[in-house]
């Protein structure tokens, strides 16, 4: 086991070691290595460039302008590639280099530019750094330089500035976002800044006069366009300064509040102060077919005329006008059997579908998949770790902290810092992956992280289950001609009371126990001879005061074929409702319906649609739950029959079973088997 053990502890090193240059390296799963494949050619082809194509040494980092234009087109055939329907940037490029190569071989005696005998006096041979070829670039990069005419057209696209006393009946000006104005923070690379002087340029002030030029010019309308919603997330954005100050501007100049330029409803009771008709600030819809875009509010015009999106807009509203909610589902018929999906099931494939039965139906069924909105990187250094961070650390660290030969060999004091190489490894790994804060800042953090960690091994050490067999326990288990379980149970302990065993830096949540009941009943049914036991060790619930949770189950049962038909009767029902899931979306909920059935709160475990202010997303908000039964509240999916399952037929089927498959044991005092059971062994 010591050998295991330090073994165990070199892979883990292994694993956090860092790359040449402190770098961490980037983990991947099997979508992201063609992605790592094509940046792996990229450096290549890169190196290739400034090996062979650019200078090297020996010509001291010179060129002909002739030799510079092969050179930059062969680096331009390896690594660049137009757009469709752009192909005329790389012609643009080729006759560039050409006229460069051309005016050269002129500069010198006009009358034997074309006298090979003379190519050698030409100036076409002088020599010629890299700077020198990117600034000849840059002049015929730049483009040709054209002064805007403000006196023909009817449309002119222009900056304000350059409207200045120019008068237009419309101006409008567009994306006017906090991002695409410029700020008071300057480029590190930008010096001026640091020490200003009167006359220095004040980009604030240099935006405002821009959009005080665009008001002094309209003469009947201005109209100014900005985001008020992420493209990604549909999360509010905040508005610019600028507008903020116009607002402010016009509010004093008609004596109204800002709320009321912008729509929002009045202060006063109803019937006073109706300011509707000097609201200035229109929030329009993102999706051409929302009704809003061709309702008439006061005798106006419709904002949309397009009659394609105009029926689209009637089409739904009439799908959901009187429409109860059994109507409004993804489904209405479930979807004809697939024998080869259910003749054998993975073990994990099951536990992946009671974790997240709609998300399941989706993807293996109908192939169907919903993307997750990708975090933007952050652009400051974190000062604290965020929820997810932490949660990240903590399974890092317990990971390691179980190879290691002490349970509190993770534990560290802030002032200290990691004294384990193991632990030191693998906190610079994450200071590298940028994870971490500031040292300063995030030792306390790691400290009491690590606390959490070294409490769980402490705990798994005090009741003997702390380390488990480095073996897996192999399943193919036949539960009737056409179906069978096949798979494998990792993480067991050995001994007396052997079974799988999960320590994990979670909270207590029910897929948890759902993926232990069925490792437990597999093991069960495919040897009933040893008396399986399931531990679970996770940190305490938030409310809790204590600071682990240990839970552990075995299969009801006197004898070992008690234990054994227990378990196969077990797995049949789960069986059966996992085949009514790959053909209908079943309204079963991890966490719902399991309140509903230990009768916890459901109504908050659901949540209500479209709640932001939730700490984190609830059930109600999934993407493939709304896909599949729109947007409900709990009553409503209480009430509802989705095609032939409704929510507490579905909550009941799956508890149920479990709760009357499994008896929950006391890992201090649990009971060895009887004699009567031993000799059925036997």
């Amino acid at each position: 086991m010591a050998e295991l053990a330090e073994a165990a502890g070199v892979s883990a090193a292994r694993k956090f070691a860092l790359a040449t240059g402190g770098i961490a390296p980037m983990p991947l799963d099997d979508a992201g290595i063609s992605t790592a494949g094509r940046l792996a050619e990229a450096v290549r082809t890169l190196a290739y460039i400034h090996d062979q194509v650019l200078p090297d040494s020996s010509s001291d980092k010179k060129k002909t302008i002739e030799e510079w234009g092969d050179a930059l087109r062969v680096a331009a055939d390896l690594m660049v590639a137009p757009a469709r329907f752009e192909y005329w940037q790389r012609s643009q490029f080729d006759t560039m280099l050409n006229d460069l190569v051309r005016d050269s071989q002129g500069a010198g005696d006009p009358e034997s530019a074309g006298d090979p005998e003379s190519a050698e006096d030409s100036a076409s041979q002088v020599l010629l750094t890299f700077a020198d070829v990117r600034a000849l670039l840059k002049m015929g990069l730049e483009g040709a330089k054209s002064k805007a005419r403000m006196d023909v057209g009817t449309i002119l696209v222009a900056t304000p500035g350059q409207l200045a006393a120019v008068p237009y009946r419309v101006v409008c000006i567009l994306g006017l976002d906090a991002d695409a104005l410029p700020g008071s923070r300057a480029s590190g690379d930008d010096l001026i800044p640091t020490a200003p002087a009167v006359g220095d340029r004040d980009p604030r002030n240099e935006a405002r006069a821009e959009l005080l030029a665009a008001l002094i010019a309209a003469q009947d309308h201005l109209v100014i366009t900005c985001a008020s919603r992420d493209v990604r997330t549909n999360n509010k954005v905040p508005e610019s300064v600028m507008l903020d100050d116009l607002l402010k501007v016009i509010a004093q100049t008609t004596g109204l509040t800002v709320q009321d330029l912008q729509g929002v409803e009045p202060s006063q009771g109803e019937g006073e102060g109706d300011t509707g008709a000097f609201t200035v600030m229109t929030t329009h819809t993102r999706q051409a077919f929302d009704p809003k875009n061709f309702s008439v509010d006061g005798g106006e015009q419709p904002i949309s005329f397009d009659p394609a999106a105009c029926q689209g807009a009637v089409a739904l509203l009439n799908s959901q006008q009187n429409q109860p909610v059994s109507n409004q589902v993804f489904m209405s018929e479930s979807l004809p059997a697939d024998d080869s999906a259910t003749a054998t099931v993975e073990l994990t494939q099951l536990g992946y579908f009671f974790e997240a039965p709609v998300k399941t139906f989706f993807r293996n069924r109908l192939n169907v998949y919903i993307p997750k909105a990708s975090e933007a990187s952050a652009s400051e250094l974190p000062i604290k770790l965020g929820s997810l961070d932490a949660s990240e650390v903590g399974r890092a660290l317990l990971e390691l902290g179980l190879t290691m030969p002490a349970a509190d060999s993770v534990r560290f004091v802030p002032d200290e810092g990691p004294t384990q190489p193991q632990v030191l490894a693998l906190h610079n790994s994450l200071r590298a992956r940028g994870l971490l804060p500031p040292e300063s800042l995030a030792m306390p953090q790691l400290s009491e992280l690590s606390a959490d960690v070294s409490n769980l091994l402490v705990e798994a050490e005090s009741i003997g289950v702390r380390r488990p067999a480095p073996h897996a326990h192999p399943i193919d288990l036949r539960l009737s001609e056409d179906t069978h379980i096949v798979g494998s149970v990792g993480n067991c302990l050995d001994g007396d009371r052997p079974g799988p065993l999960r320590i994990l830096y979670s909270r207590p949540k029910p897929k948890h126990q759902i993926r232990l009941a069925l490792d437990l009943l597999v093991l069960t049914a495919t040897d009933p001879s040893q008396h399986w036991r399931g531990v679970l060790i996770t940190r305490p619930e938030s409310k809790a005061k204590t600071t682990v949770e240990q839970r552990s189950w075995s299969v009801r049962g006197a004898t070992a074929k008690d234990r054994q038909s227990e378990a196969l009767g077990a797995l049949k029902e789960l069986l059966e409702q996992y085949k009514d899931g790959l053909l209908y979306p079943l309204p079963l909920f991890q966490q719902t319906s399991y309140a509903f059935f230990k009768n916890l709160k459901p109504k908050e475990v659901w949540g209500t649609p479209g709640d932001t202010y939730s700490d984190y997303p609830k059930e109600c908000d999934d993407p493939y739950h709304s896909l599949a039964f729109g947007s409900l509240s709990y009553n409503e999916l209480f009430a509802a029959q989705f095609g032939e399952f409704n929510f507490t037929t579905e909550s009941n089927r799956l508890w149920s079973v479990i709760e009357d498959a499994l008896t929950v044991e006391n890992l201090e005092t649990a009971e060895e088997p009887s004699e009567d059971d031993t000799e059925e062994d036997e």
